[in-house]
């Protein structure tokens, strides 16, 4: 299976909309059930933020990997790290995509001068603490989460953490 990462186009939106509504893709990924309306708007934010990747598996929308500023203050990042985000289509589950989107991204960061990559997961989302672990990135630490963030339900979430300095 081919896959590549671009940015995403307007005529994505459909797919979009129909792998962020999938309960299985949109609660591990902390997306939560979204409004069409509000598809929408997260659709627009992806389309104008370039460090969001659409992911193509043989040319179809299969998800989303992202790699967001990270650091204590949000008016001042650190310039050296970032946070991974991802989510893939429940279709393409099972057929390495995202572990080929994952290193992708990676590259991608590793170009861009990038030193360490956190990502922070649900500690029931195994599915991703699996393809971090994969990919060599080490837990790091997990928080509780209040409730009111994540559907009222009190959670935590988990952090993962790899330092990408040795790999240029």
């Amino acid at each position: 299976m081919d896959i590549t990462l671009r940015h995403f186009i307007p005529a994505d939106l459909p797919a979009y909309t129909k792998i962020v509504t999938q309960p299985g893709v949109a609660e591990p990924a902390g997306l939560g059930i979204m409004a069409p309306a509000m598809v929408a708007q997260q659709f627009k934010r992806m389309q104008a933020d370039p460090q969001i990747w659409a992911i193509l598996a043989d040319n179809l929308l299969a998800g989303q990997i992202g790699a967001y500023d990270r650091g204590l203050d949000p008016t001042n990042p650190d310039p050296n790290t970032r946070e991974l985000g991802f989510f893939l289509d429940a279709k393409f589950w099972g057929q390495g995509v995202m572990k080929q989107a994952l290193q992708l991204e990676l590259d991608h960061l590793v170009a861009q001068g990038i030193h360490e990559v956190w990502a922070g997961v649900f500690p029931n989302n195994q599915r991703s603490i699996n393809l971090l672990l994969h990919a060599q990135f080490e837990f790091a630490f997990e928080v509780s989460l209040p409730a009111g963030l994540n559907q009222n339900v009190a959670s935590a979430e988990r952090y993962y953490r790899r330092i990408l300095i040795n790999e240029k």
